[in-house]
C-alpha cells in the first residue's frame, strides 16, 4: 500500500512574487483588454464580425 507524507500548514502556503499587493479587488484597476495571444484575439474578432445569416448556414 502506497505511504503518503503528512503534511503541515505550512507545506500548503504557495508563495507567489508576481501578484501585486493589495487587500481586495476594489483596489484594483479595470483591465478592459483582452488577455492572450494575439491569433487568438484576432479570431475572435473575425467571428464576432461575421454576419448571423451565415453562421446559421455553417451551424
Amino acid at each position: 500500500m502506497a505511504r503518503y507524507k503528512k503534511l503541515k500548514y505550512e507545506d500548503l502556503i504557495v508563495k507567489l512574487d508576481f501578484v501585486p499587493d493589495f487587500k481586495t479587488t476594489e483596489e484594483i484597476a479595470n483591465y478592459y483588454d483582452l488577455i492572450g495571444q494575439e491569433r487568438a484575439v484576432q479570431s475572435i474578432e473575425t467571428g464576432l464580425k461575421l454576419d448571423k445569416s451565415f453562421l446559421q448556414h455553417i451551424c
